[in-house]
């Protein structure tokens, strides 16, 4: 058994080390999304004293971008996007460290150690977890949950930081309401029945605990006057946004064909990999059924709620699978550990449990290394989007408005209240009167109009607009920015 322990330390802590060193290199290095520009211009906007909802568009609560704002305290440029980068990356770093820890309550030290490599590995999410987004931290903070959650025997004050953290999670972005009916599950299975704690008690306890951000983040929302607002935007113009979007596809999201794995379609060594952790998993799953109901009972709704979750919300947005992604690697890791164990039992030779755990790193380092290939080089790096704001910061003043459907710019305010989303396909439908794009850029004399490789992806204006756009923006000296004639 030490022996074991001893080789899995050996063998997979190094290769951890170099897969998170070369996330951060990714990190460092490639292009930025089109969601990520977005989360970051709000930051600005928010932290230059633009108030959300009144005078940008925003479907959601900035908290994400509240985290984000002392980074925007550093000099306009590329220096704040490295940080937030560098800022998810460390998310990431806590949260393998979090599985590791999960995954040691809800099975043995090999397992979650094995779970820890699969977690930094995972290929299908591995673009979600570098880039600027919500999900990460979301996560995070349901695990931390989780955590204080899962001891036989919870003291006042780990029942008190558990609810706390729920309600941080939730309001980082409440795409993890799908896991509170676990939650629950798992608060009064372990603790209510067992008779730990009253239902009162408990609820005393986590319910301090949750309601603490919730009313944090809705004093600061009343404090900016914007309150109903907010609540309009969340309940009503999130749906409105999301209406008509592909619905979601198991297909479409787990098979080989979308170049999520590599640069092409088909089959793959990442592929192949994520799908042996899926299949993997549920073996895992049916193990810990036969030896813990309470824990069995939890994953059976985390996982249920996932699921529904993703068919419930448009498109397939890969980074909807990160929450799912956690449980996944733990449950797989156990099934690998009992697997080389009943091997070792079977050959009757200790040393094939190590070879064992030899093969998993060796394919997930390969297959980590395979995928980041074809995201390391010219096409795939920031150099180009980088330029672009160092150019508009350099030939604009500060207070001059730009446009670009996507917020690429960054550092300078907007030509219109919608800035980073396709606004034809929803404005219109909106409860609130908005004033059309032509009017807008011409009311705030709107100098630059910018098109990156990631705007393209969005250039979809009115027929009308377009029009306008063309005829009164000319390509300028600069790539990608377009001036005002």
């Amino acid at each position: 058994m030490k022996r074991h322990l001893t080789f899995l330390r050996v063998t997979l802590i190094p290769t951890i080390i170099i897969v998170l060193l070369v996330r951060l290199y990714l990190g460092l290095s490639r292009y930025f999304d089109a969601d990520e520009f977005a989360h970051l211009h709000w930051t600005w906007l928010l932290t230059h004293g633009f108030i959300p909802y009144r005078d940008f568009f925003l479907y959601h609560i900035p908290v994400f971008q509240a985290f984000l704002s002392p980074l925007f305290r550093l000099p306009d440029g590329p220096l704040p996007l490295y940080a937030a980068r560098m800022f998810v990356w460390v998310i990431f770093l806590v949260t393998t460290g979090i599985v590791y820890m999960l995954g040691k309550k809800m099975t043995d030290r090999r397992s979650a150690r094995i779970a820890a490599l699969l977690f930094v590995v995972f290929p299908l999410t591995l673009d979600k977890t570098i880039e600027v987004r919500p999900d990460m931290l979301m996560t995070l903070l349901f695990l931390v949950s989780l955590l204080l959650l899962l001891p036989d025997r919870v003291k006042p004050h780990r029942l008190f930081w558990s609810g706390f953290f729920l309600g941080a999670s939730l309001m980082i972005f409440p795409k993890m309401v799908f896991a509170v009916p676990a939650w629950l599950f798992l608060t009064w299975r372990g603790h209510i029945r067992r008779g730990t704690y009253s239902a009162a008690g408990l609820s005393v306890a986590l319910g301090t605990g949750f309601l603490i951000p919730l009313t944090l983040t809705f004093l600061w929302l009343i404090s900016m006057g914007v309150f109903p607002l907010a609540v309009e935007a969340v309940t009503v113009w999130s749906v409105i946004v999301n209406a008509g979007k592909l619905p979601f596809s198991l297909w479409l999201a787990l098979s080989p064909y979308p170049s999520l794995y590599i640069d092409r379609g088909g089959l793959s060594l990442p592929w192949l990999f994520g799908t042996a952790v899926w299949v993997l998993a549920s073996a895992g799953l049916v193990q810990t059924a036969l030896k813990n109901r309470t824990l069995a009972g939890f994953l059976l709704l985390y996982t249920g709620g996932a699921v529904v979750f993703l068919y419930l919300f448009p498109a397939p947005y890969v980074q909807y699978f990160i929450p799912l992604s956690v449980f996944a690697c733990i449950l797989a890791g156990h099934a690998l550990t009992a697997l080389a164990r009943r091997l070792s039992v079977l050959t009757h030779a200790g040393r094939v449990e190590n070879a064992v755990y030899l093969l998993i790193a060796a394919l997930a380092l390969v297959s980590f290394l395979r995928q980041t290939s074809v995201r390391i080089g010219s096409a795939a790096d920031n150099r180009e989007q980088l330029g672009v704001i160092r150019d508009i910061l350099r030939i604009s003043k500060p207070t001059d408005t730009v446009y670009d459907m996507v917020g690429s710019y960054v550092f300078r305010p907007d030509g219109y209240y919608i800035c980073c989303h396709p606004y034809q396909e929803f404005a219109d439908q909106l409860p609130i009167k908005l004033p059309t794009l032509r009017g807008s850029l011409i009311a705030h004399n709107t100098r630059y109009v910018i098109m990156d490789r990631t705007g393209q992806v969005f250039w979809k204006p009115k027929p009308e607009d377009l029009e306008f756009l063309t005829a009164t923006y000319l390509p300028s000296a600069y790539p990608k920015i377009y001036i005002k004639r």
